[in-house]
């Protein structure tokens, strides 16, 4: 049986008043966790998430925003005066662009100097989820309506093609792994896939109550959030799917996660997202020493 480390109540002394009710449970001994965001510092009900160039980029659902922390303020990128409305998932490619879904405006959009901008020929996406970018620069992107995933052009144009037909109720999450396989998230039916480099595509066996939301891949492993059950996972490359962290109450609406460098993961939290309430809460590896402890 599994070290049941912390139950935190204590741990989120960072709520802002006394009606938060939330705790977390950590299962793996090697991380601590502590709440990095909050409504008091910019941020509203945060979604997507993505580190990148020592910032996190954050897709802000309930504040209809993009936003980036360099780990000191918030930086507002585009808002809703741009058309934005429900921003979902967010990538930052190798060009340092800010590609990112809004599944109530729909389309893909993209970062510039003057705030989100629909690239040319997403419109007929009317409900866009989740976002990757591939080793080519192309983008797929998913399409809640038509349960399918649109592919982009490096650049953005398109789309260009309707990818193969792999029945995703709702293409929710993906995430491009070094081997160049994406996994995808289809948390309507609770489904993980894994789509191979020739396109082909595969159920992963996943725990039964599993409903996957987001996907973070970290070298070779896939991090995912359930917002179902408030659970985060981690999916190793021997395969194995194992309980890292529990969130209840208040914090068990988990969406986002990413990975920095140093292997800390970040995870957006939406506790209420018609009042804009929500946080961001990073997992730290303990130094070695410390974990044998």
């Amino acid at each position: 049986m599994k070290r049941l480390l912390l139950l935190a109540a204590s741990l989120l002394a960072g709520c802002s008043s006394a009606e938060d009710r939330a705790a977390a449970v950590l299962y793996d001994p090697g991380y601590t966790i502590e709440i990095v965001l909050d409504n008091a510092d910019g941020i509203t009900s945060p979604d997507g998430l993505w580190w990148h160039d020592n910032a996190l980029y954050i897709a802000d659902e309930g504040g209809s925003a993009i936003r980036r922390w360099d780990g000191k303020a918030v930086e507002t990128l585009a808002d809703g005066t741009s058309g934005i409305a429900s921003p979902e998932d967010i990538v930052v490619d190798a060009k340092g662009q800010v590609w990112f879904t809004d599944d109530t405006s729909g389309g893909l959009w993209l970062v510039t100097s003057k705030g989100g901008q629909l690239a040319p020929g997403s419109q007929a996406i009317a409900e866009s989820e989740g976002i990757a970018v591939l080793a080519d620069g192309g983008v797929w992107v998913g399409d809640g309506k038509r349960s399918a995933v649109a592919t982009f052009a490096p650049g953005g144009s398109g789309p260009i093609a309707v990818a193969a037909d792999w029945q995703v109720a709702k293409p929710e999450s993906m995430a491009r792994m070094p081997d160049k396989t994406i996994w995808l998230a289809n948390n309507r039916e609770d489904r993980l896939l894994r789509i191979g480099a020739d396109g082909s595509a595969r159920d992963w066996l996943v725990p039964d109550d599993l409903s996957p939301e987001s996907l973070a891949a970290d070298g070779n492993t896939l991090w995912i959030t359930d917002s179902h059950n408030g659970r985060l996972y981690r999916l190793g490359p021997t395969g194995k799917t194992e309980i890292v962290a529990l969130f209840l109450a208040d914090f068990v609406n988990i969406n986002g996660v990413t990975v920095d460098p140093a292997g800390s993961v970040y995870i957006s939290i939406q506790s209420d997202l018609d009042a804009g309430k929500g946080y961001i809460v990073r997992l730290a590896p303990k130094p070695a020493s410390k974990v044998s402890q």
